[in-house]
């Protein structure tokens, strides 16, 4: 599944942005303008989606959030209820862990403090923002006599040492487990155990369920329900199933290439339910289980054949080539765009190429670090009506705050951050094309450093990849 349980390097951790490998450059130094206009002008960042999509060569996607738009509202509940059930099966009373799932007390971009139990809003510049204990919002003053004018782990954060002592969610599969985190934080304090050790037994709740065997052998509590009844949790999306057909039989630019976490079997399934049993000849390339968080963009792992018989247990290593339907298990970006760089029709050395995926690590940061590759960020945030789901918990800033009149102005964006070296001709192109996408009302806090980084490092910022549709 997405959730990705075991790294190359045999780690555990969730998604592409779980575990502690720590990227090649640092993102230290994200340093946006807090003057520039930056919440999502809708249509400006659809005709600048449009364009890049126009422009470029090769056209990629992640699958899940993506491609798959899953109705979250039905999403949330599902892992909420297998990640109690888990609970409850290490010894926790069920009394105490039977509530109903609340979606105005989970967040994107939230940040679970091991160490007091806390879950946190951080600022760019690392000040504590906003914070819940259990499912109690802080007060100002409680959180600066907590934590300062700057979280004592931020340093951590930025150099994605993750995991010894916080857990980030940036995922809409990791997302509603804060909800039982809370109720463990309470839990911990009803008992006095005010070490609130308790995340290995939240993540073995994940394991236990998106390990990618579940989803062949039917075992574990959410790959049962999809497989039972996908209506219910993906969404039908006609318009870009037709779009991505269209593009794929023109023949012409964008050629279309598609890179998820998710592994064969499960992959497969979601694409035939969305995009119908030929959806594989619609991509140049596919490759499943490619660890976007751990190595797919900064090293260079093999590709492996898929195992006809059994793609869990496929071992020999491939010579890629692009073409309808060639599909691989792991890979890296590098040698990707090599077999690009072959295909390519121009003189330029460097092919065009963009990425499309809702990660904020592992599809859109590390990309662009790593790799000249131009990046699309879905945030369903964005949308004009959002799911409850979407929105912050109380006394939080949204994840792109609502813009204000007194921004309407266009103004262009700083330079992109020194940690990702780029020719001054690309650098300049890009200040002059891109359109800085949010601006905050509530000025005296700043903005949180997750959409300080989605801004930094995407070259647009879309609800959905619906919105690039035209």
């Amino acid at each position: 599944s997405r959730i990705r349980v075991m790294a190359n390097d045999g780690s555990s951790g969730l998604d592409a942005g779980g575990g502690s490998h720590s990227p090649r450059a640092s993102i230290d130094r994200v340093s946006i303008d807090q003057k520039k206009v930056w919440v999502c002008d809708e249509e400006a960042q659809r005709k600048l989606a449009s364009e890049i999509s126009r422009s470029v060569g090769w056209l990629g996607f992640d699958m899940d959030h993506t491609l798959i738009e899953y109705n979250v509202q039905n999403l949330y509940p599902l892992i909420h209820d297998f990640l109690v059930q888990n609970i409850v099966q290490q010894g926790f009373p069920r009394s105490h862990f039977e509530v109903k799932f609340d979606p105005s007390c989970v967040g994107k971009g939230l940040i679970l403090d091991f160490g007091t139990g806390d879950l946190l809003q951080v600022s760019e510049g690392g000040e504590v923002v906003a914070a819940r204990h259990g499912r109690r919002t802080l007060s100002r003053d409680e959180i600066k006599a907590k934590y300062g004018n700057r979280w004592k782990h931020f340093d951590d954060l930025k150099e994605f040492r993750w995991g010894g002592n916080f857990n980030v969610f940036l995922t809409y599969f990791d997302i509603p487990s804060q909800y039982v985190c809370q109720l463990l934080t309470e839990y911990y304090d009803q008992k006095k155990w005010f070490r609130y050790d308790y995340w290995p037994k939240v993540l073995k709740g994940f394991i236990d369920n998106f390990t990618p065997m579940n989803f062949r052998d039917k075992t574990g509590m959410f790959f049962p329900a999809l497989i039972k009844n996908p209506q219910k949790y993906i969404v039908p999306r006609p318009n870009v199933t037709q779009w991505i057909k269209n593009m794929s039989r023109h023949g012409s630019s964008p050629r279309l290439f598609l890179v998820t976490n998710s592994h064969v079997d499960f992959a497969d399934f979601l694409m035939n339910f969305s995009f119908g049993k030929e959806w594989k000849s619609m991509f140049e390339a596919v490759i499943y289980f490619s660890a976007k968080g751990r190595g797919f963009f900064s090293e260079d792992p093999d590709f492996i054949h898929v195992d006809p018989k059994d793609c869990h247990c496929s071992t020999q290593i491939a010579d890629p080539s692009l073409g309808p339907g060639n599909e691989y298990i792991g890979g890296s970006a590098k040698v990707l765009n090599d077999l690009f760089v072959k295909e390519s029709s121009t003189s330029s050395n460097q092919p065009k190429v963009c990425y499309v995926g809702d990660h904020l690590k592992g599809d859109v940061l590390l990309c662009a670090v790593h790799t000249e590759w131009k990046t699309v960020y879905i945030a369903e945030e964005l949308k004009k009506e959002p799911a409850e789901e979407f929105r912050s918990p109380e006394a939080f800033l949204p994840f792109f705050p609502a813009e204000s009149k007194e921004s309407e102005e266009k103004q262009q964006p700083s330079p992109r951050s020194s940690s990702r070296p780029s020719p001054p001709s690309q650098q300049e192109q890009q200040q002059t094309r891109r359109t800085n996408v949010c601006n905050n009302g509530n000025k005296s806090a700043g903005r949180t450093y997750f959409s300080a980084v989605a801004l930094e490092y995407s070259s647009a910022i879309l609800s959905s990849v619906a919105d690039m549709v035209s």
